[in-house]
């Protein structure tokens, strides 16, 4: 534990796509993920976009099918 680059934080902020809308759904929203150790030095962040199903015949592609 006296290695500095071994404690690492993670941190997760959403950010919403339609804040002020009613109409859109209250889950849409994009994720940023942040990782820094106690060294000061980070990963790059992750970024999850909403969720959006992949044609099948690119899924299968994927698949080797």
């Amino acid at each position: 534990m006296k290695d500095g680059c071994r404690v690492i934080n993670c941190d997760k902020t959403r950010l919403k796509l339609f804040p002020k809308s009613r109409k859109s759904d209250e889950k849409e929203n994009i994720t940023d993920l942040c990782t820094y150790s106690a060294n000061g030095s980070s990963l790059p962040p992750l970024i999850i976009y909403p969720y959006k199903r992949i044609p099948s015949h690119i899924s299968q592609t994927l698949q080797g099918t």
